[in-house]
C-alpha cells in the first residue's frame, strides 16, 4: 500500500498561485 504524505504548508509555498493567495491570506490558500 502506498502513501503519500502532504506537508500543506511546504506545498502552498511551493505552488505558484497558492502563493499568491498567501499574499491575502494563509486561510485563503
Amino acid at each position: 500500500m502506498e502513501r503519500l504524505i502532504v506537508d500543506g504548508y511546504n506545498i502552498i509555498h511551493a505552488w505558484p498561485s497558492l502563493k499568491r493567495l498567501l499574499g491575502v491570506s494563509l486561510e485563503a490558500a
